[in-house]
């Protein structure tokens, strides 16, 4: 299965750029006033860290339980060595009714830290998968740099070529993890 997330990973309210230590508390401040004070207490240091990521993932993976999911441990997603992919079973459910639970359970908390997490920390896309992604990349007569380590430096800039070089990496990117990770339920590429 294949999973994009072809956005800017950013906490709500934002746009453009790295997010800073100021934005990231206003964010904390704005969940604080609707209530939420689980997410205000992980955002308002002004940073999100691998250990306030585990904390949202974990807090979702119990959230998935608590409405009779089976939840795996989580696998590393290979395109940025950050993020977690779960392989969960929706078992004899409707497909619609898993992805309303599974968004009940990722919004807010697990989408606002991810993307703030991925805005703010350095993505650095597995080894294996980068040369094949290259090489995919390559014979689409793409020339990508040896250094690019994230998927942002696949992808070009996407109003030079109305995001054709972009959907092409996501492509490669996809099909070469689906190929190196062949556990893996399905891939996660976020820009």
């Amino acid at each position: 299965m294949l999973f994009l997330t072809a956005c800017s990973a950013q906490a709500p309210g934002q746009s453009g750029g790295s997010l800073t230590a100021e934005q990231i508390t206003s964010t904390a401040d704005m969940f604080r006033e609707d209530g939420n004070e689980w997410l205000a207490g992980l955002l308002e240091d002004g940073e999100v860290d691998a250990s306030d990521y585990a904390a949202a993932s974990e807090r979702y993976a119990s959230c998935m339980r608590d409405l009779g999911y089976e939840v795996p441990a989580p696998m590393v997603n290979p395109t940025n060595s950050m993020t977690h992919i779960y392989d969960i079973d929706m078992g004899t459910r409707d497909p619609d009714a898993f992805g309303e639970d599974d968004l009940s359970c990722k919004d807010p908390d697990l989408n606002v830290i991810e993307a703030a997490y991925l805005n703010t920390g350095k993505q650095r896309m597995d080894e294996s998968l980068r040369i094949a992604a290259q090489e995919c990349m390559s014979k689409l007569d793409y020339e990508i740099p040896d250094d690019a380590r994230d998927i942002r430096a696949f992808s070009g800039d996407p109003a030079a070529d109305e995001g054709v070089q972009r959907e092409a990496a996501a492509t490669c990117i996809n099909d070469e993890a689906l190929r190196l990770f062949p556990d893996l339920p399905y891939v996660g590429v976020a820009y």
